[in-house]
C-alpha cells in the first residue's frame, strides 16, 4: 500500500504489506484476486483467483472494508463498525473475528504476526496469527509492545518479512524486529534482532509515513524527502547511482537512514515497497507532480519499465505518465493522477483517479487479475469485470505478498 506524506497522514494508516483506509459511504465495492481472497462463510479451502471477486463479506453484514493487512500467510481487515477480521492458509478463506481490546486505527502484517495502532497510541500484536485461527485461538488477547513505545503515541505502522516500523504523533519513528539486512536503520551492524522496539535518531524532519519490503524500509519525511535503509543488494533503496552489470558496487546492506538524493528536486507524495531477498526488493516513489518513479529488482517485471532489469537510480514509469483524459475546465488533455498505490512480493498495482487499476509484475498466483499466469513489465488495466473499468469509485489498492484487493 501507499504510504502518504501530509499532517493527515500522521494519522492515517501507512506500510507495505499493510494497511489501507477509506471513509464510509452508503455502498462499497471490494474486489479481490491472487492469493489469500477472502471467501464466502462456509468454504473450507482458500483457492487461487486469477480474475478479480467481488468480495460481499462484510457488505453482507452491513459494514464496509476499512483497513486491510496481509503477510505471508494470513489477512486480516477492519471493518466500519471496529471488528477486527483475520483468515489464513490454513485456517481457510473465511473471515475469523479477532478479540480486538481497543478501537484500531491501522494494521500492518509480517509473515506470522499481526499489528495494529489503538486510538490511544499503543502498539497491539497478534503472534503467530496463521496456526492460532486453525487452532481456534481467535479469542486470544493480544500483545501490547513496550520499549521506545512507551514514550511515544502510534499512528501507523509499517511491516515487512520480520520487521517493524512505528510512525509516532511527533513524526517520531520506532523500530523492531529482525535487522540482519540493517532494516530497523539502528547503524549497529552487530545487532541481529530487537525484541523491543527502539526509537531511531531524528532524521532531519518529522516522519510522516513509512514503507517496507520484507527486509528494507523507506521513511517519508513530511518535508517531501524520503530516506531508506536495509537490504540493498538489488538496488531497492534508490540511494546507488550504478546499473544491474555493476551490482557488487556499493554496500549491499545499509544500517543506518540515508537521504534518497537520486530523485532530484521534486517531492515525494507517498512511498510502496515490497519483496526481498536474492530475487527481489523494490520500491515505488510516488512525486508530487504525479509521476511515479521506482527503483529496485526488475527480474519479475515489477518496475513497469517495459523490461525485466534491475534499476537505479529511480526511474519514472513512462507508460502511466503518458496517460492522459479530456479536462472540460482546461479545454485540453491533462495527465490522470495516481491515487494510490502498493507492492506485493513481486508485482505493483495502482488506481488512477479516473477509477481505472493498473498492474505489472509477477503473476504466478493470478495477482495481476488477467485471467493468466503470465507477467507483464508493463503498467496494464484491468478489464474484467466491466464494473471495475473507469469506476471512478475505486480509490484503494492493497497488495498482499501474492494477491491485490481494490475498493470503494
Amino acid at each position: 500500500m501507499m504510504a502518504r506524506r501530509g499532517a493527515a497522514a500522521l494519522a492515517a494508516a501507512v506500510g507495505s504489506y499493510a494497511y489501507a483506509s477509506c471513509a464510509d459511504r452508503p455502498t462499497q465495492s471490494v474486489y479481490s484476486w491472487g492469493r489469500l481472497v477472502p471467501g464466502p462463510a462456509g468454504q473450507a479451502v482458500a483457492e487461487v483467483q486469477r480474475s478479480p471477486t467481488a468480495v460481499s463479506f462484510w457488505s453482507e453484514r452491513g459494514a464496509q472494508l476499512k483497513l486491510l493487512s496481509c503477510g505471508a500467510r494470513h489477512a486480516a481487515a477492519l471493518d466500519s463498525k471496529g471488528a477486527l477480521w483475520a483468515w489464513s492458509d490454513v485456517s481457510g478463506p473465511t473471515p475469523i473475528q479477532l478479540r480486538a481490546p481497543a478501537t484500531l486505527t491501522s494494521l500492518a502484517s509480517t509473515d506470522s504476526a499481526l499489528y495494529a495502532t489503538t486510538s490511544r497510541g499503543k502498539v497491539l500484536r497478534w503472534d503467530g496469527l496463521p496456526e492460532a485461527l486453525r487452532a481456534g485461538g481467535a479469542a486470544r488477547e493480544p500483545e501490547c509492545l513496550g520499549g521506545a513505545l512507551s514514550s511515544i503515541s502510534a499512528v501507523s505502522l509499517a511491516a515487512g518479512s520480520d520487521h517493524l516500523v512505528v510512525i509516532g504523533s511527533r513524526g517520531e519513528v520506532a523500530v523492531c524486529g529482525d535487522n540482519r539486512r540493517g532494516q530497523l536503520g539502528v547503524g549497529d551492524r552487530a545487532l541481529a534482532r530487537a525484541e523491543q522496539p527502539l526509537r531511531l535518531a531524528p532524521l532531519g524532519a518529522p516522519a510522516a509515513s513509512a514503507a517496507c519490503g520484507e527486509a528494507h524500509s523507506v521513511v517519508l519525511l513530511a518535508d517531501g524527502s524520503v530516506v531508506s535503509f536495509g537490504d540493498d543488494r538489488n538496488l531497492q533503496l534508490g540511494l546507488r547511482k550504478t546499473s544491474i552489470q555493476n551490482l557488487r558496487e556499493g554496500e549491499p546492506a545499509v544500517y543506518s537512514p540515508q537521504r534518497v538524493t537520486l530523485l532530484g528536486d521534486g517531492r515525494v507524495a507517498a512511498v510502496a515497497a515490497g519483496g526481498g531477498g536474492t530475487e527481489g526488493g523494490h520500491t515505488a516513489f510516488l512525486m508530487e507532480n504525479g509521476e511515479l518513479h521506482m527503483c529496485g529488482h526488475g527480474r519479475w517485471g515489477q518496475l513497469g519499465g517495459k523490461l525485466f532489469t534491475h534499476i537505479s537510480p529511480p526511474k519514472r514509469v513512462s507508460t502511466l505518465a503518458a496517460l492522459r483524459e479530456w479536462n472540460e475546465a482546461a479545454q485540453s488533455a491533462q495527465p490522470i493522477r495516481i491515487v494510490d498505490i502498493s507492492c506485493g512480493r513481486r508485482h505493483v498495482a495502482a488506481v488512477l483517479e479516473c477509477g481505472s487499476v493498473f498492474v505489472w509484475g509477477w503473476n504466478q498466483y493470478g495477482q495481476l487479475g488477467n485471467g493468466t499466469s503470465a507477467a507483464s513489465p508493463t503498467p496494464t488495466m484491468v478489464k474484467s469485470p466491466p464494473e471495475l473499468r473507469y469506476n471512478n469509485g475505486i480509490r484503494r489498492v492493497h497488495c498482499g505478498p501474492e494477491s491485490t484487493t481494490v475498493w470503494s
